[in-house]
């Protein structure tokens, strides 16, 4: 992903990526959520 690489620090690009996408994977269930409560 070329985001995760542009915001992780160039000498260690990997331990950064797992975080990203457990937080955006977080996010984007809640917003699932809240989305499938408020219009349903």
């Amino acid at each position: 992903m070329v985001l995760g690489r542009q915001w992780a620090h160039p000498t260690r690009p990997e331990p950064l990526l797992p975080e990203i996408a457990k937080e955006t994977n977080a996010l984007f269930r809640l917003a699932l959520v809240f989305a499938t409560h408020w219009f349903a």
